[in-house]
């Protein structure tokens, strides 16, 4: 589209220097320019726009926000002028400007030598520029029903009931985008339930090992898991979608089902997977293993700006501060500027979503973060394909690099099978798994470390066999040195117990945590709240043989009363520790722990 030129072009006076008239440039014109052209200052700071913030310039044009910095301004500026016909600036021209000193008027050449110089854009300019925030002007993004993925040609629109496309001048649009978020790639709707390769190596990622494991072509060892990838589908339709609610905004992360950070292989496709995002939305990606930067956390996510829709931090290591996050993933996004006097904040609708790839298992097991966090496991198909000498670019998978080797029929694939991600979201909403399995290597690493011990399964153990069947009644309860005892005969090896004693108390409290995690908790009308650790207020004594000893007995929650415990007696005490547990929490406890304790005896 040819440009037109008209008299508001026109940024530069005749500036009397003594001898002749020379070309200057207009400040307060060439900001009423900038302004006709989009250009403003993005104000995400807490008082006023922090101009060493270079990021703060923007433009605003066609429906679309770009950044600026002062260099990129002061280019556009000359390059608008630069590709105008000299003739446009003779007399009686558009550009025309009359000298006092010959009646002549200024030539391009002038008006470029001029626009060439150094002091072309200052602060002082930049305050005359429009103001812009992220509400003013209003900007397109996703609703809780609808999510909008722009692309160079359309717009896909995707609901619970249908996926179409919409065009760039559609009054539906009602806002700006930033111009980081449209996908330079033109994109078609397909009508057909074939596969992409990636989408063939997502499924793959869902593979988990058989219990054999003895098949002669190491792939037939691993079958499909429907249930796996309905979570996956639904948390990579849940990145996808820009769309917040405060009460519903977990981080996502993605870790290996085979882990126990003694073995932290990774290599199951997770990264890959997070990563590929970034062709949906604008991510902004942090190597985890870069431990300075976490560290550092009075600046941390320094560079996330506004038009970030979400942070990829691919394996952190082992001690990542998830508490960190606590705020980015519930409120506004508040950023201290490294190297600036500054703050940015970005509005918690417009802020970014979290994702995590992490080859450990988390050490924090508080329940803040385990609201905080949807943990996806990734099956060991890929990781066992590397041991195996193959890669998914092999001949015997794909034969190609995903997304690198990729053609106009596979990013149509790709793009379509994302698509299908994000209304599976719509409709199911986060379908999280089992995380039993996550949940219980954690404990294990917090009571033995990497030391592989084996303390947790043989107490589990124990508590599921014989503390179940011979010690489940007050009458039955078992001396509490009566089964450390046994635990030292067992053990030899697996701890450093020269001194039993000074163990014991470690012991008792690993029991009380193992017991309450797997529902066999012990001495359980003694229980206020699930993870009681300290042993005194779980203690129930026993006379035995003239002596009053500690005693334990293990009541199996996961089922409604073991067979053992269905007696009359056993039952109304079951009835009366609930009711009383209930009560104790409802006085002294709030909500969400009566909640807790609610579901823990749903059964009884």
């Amino acid at each position: 589209m040819k440009k037109k030129y008209t008299k508001d072009d026109i940024i530069w006076f005749g500036k009397d220097s003594g001898k002749k008239t020379i070309c200057d440039i207009d400040p307060s014109q060439l900001a009423d320019w900038m302004k006709l052209k989009g250009f403003g200052l993005y104000q995400t700071s807490i008082k006023n726009v922090n101009l060493n913030d270079e990021d703060c310039i923007v433009r605003i044009s066609e429906g679309k926000i770009r950044r600026y910095d002062k260099h990129a301004l002061s280019k556009f500026v000359i390059r608008y002028f630069r590709d105008i016909p000299p003739k446009l600036f003779e007399k009686n021209e558009p550009l025309g400007l009359l000298r006092n000193d010959t009646g002549g008027t200024f030539s391009k050449s002038e008006v470029m030598s001029r626009l060439s110089k150094n002091n072309l854009v200052s602060d002082g300019l930049l305050h005359l520029l429009n103001d812009f925030d992220d509400c003013h002007p209003p900007q397109f993004n996703d609703k809780k029903t609808t999510c909008y993925v722009p692309f160079e040609n359309q717009v896909v629109r995707i609901t619970k009931d249908k996926i179409d496309t919409i065009q760039w001048n559609d009054k539906s649009i009602d806002g700006c985008v930033w111009a980081e978020n449209i996908q330079d790639r033109k994109v078609k709707l397909l009508k057909t339930n074939e596969q992409g390769e990636f989408e063939k190596f997502f499924r793959k990622c869902c593979y988990t090992r058989t219990d054999d494991g003895l098949k002669s072509d190491w792939r037939d060892n691993y079958t499909f898991d429907d249930t796996k990838f309905d979570s996956l589908r639904s948390h990579y339709g849940y990145m996808i979608s820009n769309f917040k609610d405060k009460s519903k905004n977990p981080c996502v992360v993605f870790t290996d089902q085979e882990a126990d950070n003694r073995n932290s292989e990774g290599g199951t496709g997770k990264s890959l997977v997070m990563e590929s995002v970034k062709y949906f939305k604008n991510q902004n990606y942090y190597n985890g293993k870069d431990s300075k930067t976490f560290k550092d956390s009075m600046f941390l996510f320094s560079d996330v700006n506004s038009e970030h829709r979400m942070v990829f931090v691919d394996d952190p290591q082992q001690d990542f501060p998830f508490d960190k996050l606590y705020t980015y993933l519930t409120g506004d996004m508040v950023i201290n500027l490294r190297y600036q006097n500054g703050r940015r904040i970005i509005k918690f609708d417009k802020s970014p979503k979290f994702g995590i790839t992490s080859n450990y298992i988390s050490q924090d097991m508080s329940t803040s973060s385990q609201r905080r966090q949807s943990i996806v496991e990734f099956g060991s198909f890929w990781n066992q394909a590397y041991h195996e000498n193959e890669s998914p670019s092999d001949d015997k998978h794909y034969g190609m690099m995903l997304f690198d080797d990729f053609d106009d029929k596979q990013w149509n694939l790709f793009y379509n099978f994302g698509f299908k991600c994000v209304q599976f979201f719509l409709q199911n909403g986060l379908i999280k798994e089992d995380v039993s399995n996550y949940e219980w290597k954690q404990l294990c690493l917090s009571i033995e470390g990497t030391r592989n011990t084996g303390e947790c399964d043989w107490i589990k153990n124990w508590l599921i066999t014989e503390g179940i069947q011979n010690h489940n009644t007050k009458k039955t309860a078992l001396p509490i040195l009566d089964l450390y005892e046994k635990f030292c005969n067992e053990n030899p090896t697996s701890l450093n117990l020269s001194n039993k004693f000074d163990y014991k108390t470690s012991f008792q409290r690993n029991l009380l945590n193992v017991s309450d995690h797997i529902k066999f908790p012990i001495n359980i009308h003694k229980l206020k709240k699930l993870g009681k650790d300290v042993w005194n207020d779980r203690r129930h004594q026993r006379i035995i043989n003239g002596n009053k000893l500690d005693t334990i007995y293990v009541t199996d929650m996961n089922n409604t009363l073991s067979q053992n415990q269905s007696n009359n007696e056993g039952l109304q005490e079951g009835n009366d520790i609930v009711h009383k547990t209930l009560e104790s929490v409802g006085k002294h406890q709030n909500n969400s722990k009566k909640d807790e304790i609610d579901e823990m005896f749903k059964d009884w």
